[in-house]
């Protein structure tokens, strides 16, 4: 991801195989490593999330959007899912089969 400083805009390097306008990505900052000691394999990295992108216009093989938050070169983005909805805890009426 590229980042241009004090325009708000962002640069993503994929096009319309993977971004349609309208969409809301999330942007994340990738901190340290986790490091395997026996294999010297970086397991996953920390990440905080510290934005979001909306598409704003998509081409063959580049995207650009509107940054909310912070954001830098090299951040990450992710796909926004709306929300799961929680579970409801209202009880159903007990019915009487007979």
């Amino acid at each position: 991801m590229k980042f241009t400083e004090g325009s708000g805009e962002v640069v993503l390097n994929y096009g319309e195989s993977m971004f349609m306008v309208g969409e809301t990505w999330t942007i994340f900052h990738r901190g340290e490593g986790l490091i395997d000691p026996a294999t010297n394999e970086v397991l996953e990295y920390d990440e905080e999330e510290v934005g979001t992108v909306i598409i704003t216009s998509v081409t063959t093989k580049v995207t650009r959007g509107t940054v909310t938050g912070l954001a830098s070169t090299g951040d990450i983005c992710r796909f926004k899912r709306a929300p799961v909805p929680a579970p409801s805890q209202a009880k159903s009426p007990k019915v009487d089969p007979f």
